[in-house]
């Protein structure tokens, strides 16, 4: 067999080009640097009991009390391990993460625009485009990593469908398959969600065409063999969806029990101002083009020192004018706050355009369609009859917040159509009038376009924010003029950029240089565009050494002294930090608090509704503290019954100990039945949970009397703390209704009274309870969910099957090229 190495060398050179580049964007990493970003310190801190765990039995953990009081560790750390074809992971993300991740963007993207019939090297210039996002890079740098590694499967999602209906229908599949196998694996459900919309949209175009063409039954059958790949992908990773969505309902994406939020936030998922919080505005969508269309980032000017602001401060002679500058933000748009801009790059966008008016099959309709409805949508409140139809209507929608994130869609589709575009002049398919009159119109809007905003900047907006309106007019003019200047710097060079991505193709079209020369000029312009934008949101400044890796999670003193106390279980209040936004205190201790997108509803709406509160409380008492620390305490029902022991206010001093807390488990004398939700959580606020308890109705056939007297002989303790096995020694002379310091989760939590299986209920909203018979009693508590048993010999056998498949389809193509 004769093998044309010339061609080989063609396909293969890319992939090596692709390493480097990855290795020198993050060149950091080969002096044996990391990566740092606030996310990737909350993983630290809230996975750490589970991989301890993980590490010392060989076994997953399944249940974490590190954070928030307790939830289960689906969506945190978790390995399934009947899942066999995740493995393939390991040989997709080799080398140093986030270099792997990048060389996977870049891979994946090339893939798809073979699979698309794109030659190697104006591939290789589109994969450029694809891995060198500028999103990507801002998710990166806060530490967003399910998020890209999902994106790196979603091209190769593409190019299985793709494949599959050029009439390779079992190769297709297979591809797609184990992309989409992969990607659920990744654990980031609305990057998927993002990627079927995709597919969705595609299909519709697609089922289109097949009826116009009368080829119905070819259309189905690919879409049957699709299926199946999917159906397998999807079983592969049985064990994670079905844990994922047996808690669904239980967490902040479920529907809450409270009547008191107003009926027009509520959906079926999270409230809808929660869903819309991050919206991208009409006008802010021109950073596609401009990346500083509206700033950039927020936080300070990155040499502020050169702004306008900071001089006429200094200049009038303003106080303490070094810091009151750097709180002029860069971005001035309508999010509360941003990492950074959604820039496809100005080059794109021409070629994107230029697509719209030369490509005239059915490519132009599905990702042209898609681009404007993943668009539309990402202006969320902005655009409240569309957001509304989807988070009312359209299944799973509202299980997500920040919009914004659909414009992850755009990063594929624009570049896609663009570099098809590009490729069907290449190929000689364009009439010489519609290139000229096509190439004009695209050149007009998106370079004439730039060269507009720099001429006349105004067309932006009025560049303040809407609490700047209040300042004197000379920090007003000097703040605009610093944003103007940001603007227009941007605006200028996506418009050279343009007009050179123009020329270049302009001289191949009309043969004035050969396209050989043309694809790497279009691949270095690609770079040149892309490169210093990514670097304003994730540069060198980012990684840190591996001793200052070490120091990062150093306990303070406020954490040695805890550490000291051997007690079993007991929980911490960090107050020296942003309670619901940082885990990092999860590290060393069981913490109220914590950062999770999807945290147990029910303790959510403890926070919002009691715990805050109680907060405040502390604060006020603070000012006023006599040295009696339960001065600080008294009354503060659900940071007792929380078995709160700690409060740090300060990292560097001893913490403040509760002499109120009720510990591991009590007895309770009474209990208050309540007819809802709504009653429940009001009354907590009045009891005196150490005597007594607040249940919903719903549970009192689990009691046989509604009043117990504590036994003066009664004991309960905690003798054995693991965090899915939990066992007390009981010990009283009369039945007793017990609470238990624990999260309630129904789902999976099982107690045992000497060995024996019983029941337990909900108590004071988000504890465990139960009612114990008189005598000396071992209670276990053991976290053994059905879903994630049963889910993992499904998912082994799923993934068997799908191994089996693809290994006989590879056999398959074997013999063919044979």
């Amino acid at each position: 067999m004769n093998i044309n190495w010339k061609s080989v060398l063609n396909y293969v050179m890319p992939l090596f080009l692709f390493v480097v580049i990855a290795y020198a964007y993050f060149s950091p990493l080969m002096e044996g640097k990391s990566l740092t970003a606030h996310d990737i310190s909350t993983y630290k801190g809230m996975s750490k009991e589970l991989i301890d765990y993980r590490n010392e039995t060989g076994k997953e953990a399944l249940w974490t009390n590190s954070m928030f009081g307790g939830m289960p560790a689906y969506m945190i750390s978790m390995g399934f391990t009947g899942n066999l074809v995740s493995k393939i992971n390991k040989v997709l993300l080799v080398g140093k993460r986030p270099a792997s991740y990048l060389i996977l963007w870049f891979v994946s993207f090339y893939a798809l625009l073979l699979v698309m019939g794109v030659s190697p090297w104006l591939s290789f210039a589109g994969a450029l485009v694809y891995g060198l996002t500028s999103n990507f890079f801002v998710l990166v740098g806060a530490g967003h990593m399910t998020k890209v590694l999902t994106l790196g499967y979603v091209p190769f999602v593409l190019a299985g469908i793709i494949l599959a209906f050029r009439q390779r229908r079992l190769m297709g599949a297979v591809i797609m398959g184990l992309a989409l196998s992969l990607m659920i694996n990744a654990n980031h459900p609305q990057m998927t969600f993002y990627t079927f919309l995709i597919v969705l949209v595609f299909g519709v175009v697609y089922l289109i065409e097949a009826i116009k063409k009368k080829a119905l039954s070819g259309f189905f059958k690919t879409i049957g063999v699709l299926a199946i790949a999917a159906v397998l992908a999807v079983g592969a990773n049985f064990s994670r969806l079905y844990t994922t969505f047996e808690y669904l309902k239980y967490s902040t994406r479920g529907k809450t029990e409270l009547t008191s939020i107003p009926s027009e936030n509520k959906t079926g998922g999270l409230n809808r101002d929660y869903i819309t919080d991050w919206s991208y505005g009409l006008g802010e969508t021109f950073t596609l083009i401009i990346p500083n269309y509206r700033g950039g980032k927020s936080g300070s000017f990155d040499n502020y020192r050169q702004t306008e602001t900071y001089k006429v401060m200094k200049q009038k002679g303003v106080e303490g004018y070094e810091q009151k500058s750097q709180q002029i933000s860069s971005y001035w748009g309508p999010q509360m706050v941003t990492s950074g801009p959604t820039y496809v790059g100005a080059l794109v966008c021409f070629l994107f355009v230029l697509g719209l008016f030369l490509i005239k099959t059915k490519e132009k309709w599905w990702l042209g369609a898609i681009t404007l409805l993943a668009i539309m949508l990402s202006w969320g409140k902005f655009f409240p009859f569309l957001t509304d139809l989807f988070i009312d209507y359209f299944p799973f929608y509202n299980k997500f917040r920040d919009v914004t994130m659909i414009l992850i869609i755009v990063h594929i589709t624009m570049p896609l159509l663009g570099i098809l575009a590009v490729k069907e002049v290449v190929k000689g398919n364009i009439q010489k009038k519609d290139f000229i009159k096509s190439f004009w119109w695209a050149l007009g809007l998106t370079g004439g376009f730039s060269l507009i905003v720099t001429l006349m900047p105004g067309l932006a907006g009025d560049f303040l924010l809407d609490h700047e309106v209040g300042y004197p007019e000379w920090l007003q003019n000097a703040a605009i003029a610093d944003r103007k200047s940001l603007l227009t710097s941007d605006a200028i060079r996506s418009f050279a950029l343009i007009a050179a991505g123009a020329v270049l193709l302009w001289l191949g079209y009309f043969k004035k240089l050969k396209w050989n020369y043309v694809f790497p000029l279009l691949a270095l312009l690609f770079v040149i565009d892309m490169w210093p934008v990514d670097k304003r949101y994730l540069n060198n400044d980012k990684f840190i050494s591996p001793r200052k890796e070490k120091t990062e999670m150093e306990p303070s003193v406020a954490d040695k002294f805890i550490l000291n106390d051997k007690e079993l279980d007991f929980r911490v209040l960090n107050l020296s930090v942003s309670p619901w936004m940082d885990a990092t205190t999860s590290y060393f201790h069981k913490s109220i608090g914590g950062y999770h997108g999807a945290k147990m509803l029910r303790y959510n709406e403890m926070i919002s509704y009691v715990i805050s509160p109680e907060l405040q409380k502390i604060q006020e008492r603070f000012r006023s503290f006599n040295g009696d620390p339960a001065s600080i305490f008294v009354g503060l029902n659900a940071l007792n019954m929380l078995n709160t022991k700690y409060i740090i206010y300060n990292p560097q001093a001893q913490p403040l100990p509760n002499p109120l807390k009720l510990g591991n488990a009590w007895c309770v004398s009474s209990l208050r039945f309540v007819e809802n939700a709504d009653e429940e959580l009001e009354a907590i606020k009045h009891i005196d949970p150490k005597k007594e308890a607040v249940v919903d109705k719903r549970f009192k056939e689990m009691i046989s009397t509604d009043n117990y007297k504590p036994s003066a002989l009664g004991t309960i303790r905690l003798n054995k703390y693991v965090a899915n096995n939990l066992v007390y020694q009981f010990e009283a002379d009369e039945d007793q209704v017990v609470v238990f310091s624990e999260i309630y989760y129904p789902k999976g939590w099982k107690v045992y009274i000497d060995d024996k299986e019983t029941e337990h209920f909900c108590a004071n909203y988000v504890l465990r309870a139960m009612h114990v018979p008189a005598g000396k009693h071992t209670i276990e508590f053991k976290f053994h969910p059905d879903s994630y048993y049963m889910g993992k010999n499904v998912s082994y056998a799923a993934s068997t099957v799908f191994i089996l498949l693809i290994l006989g389809v590879i056999l398959m193509e074997v013999r063919k090229k044979k």
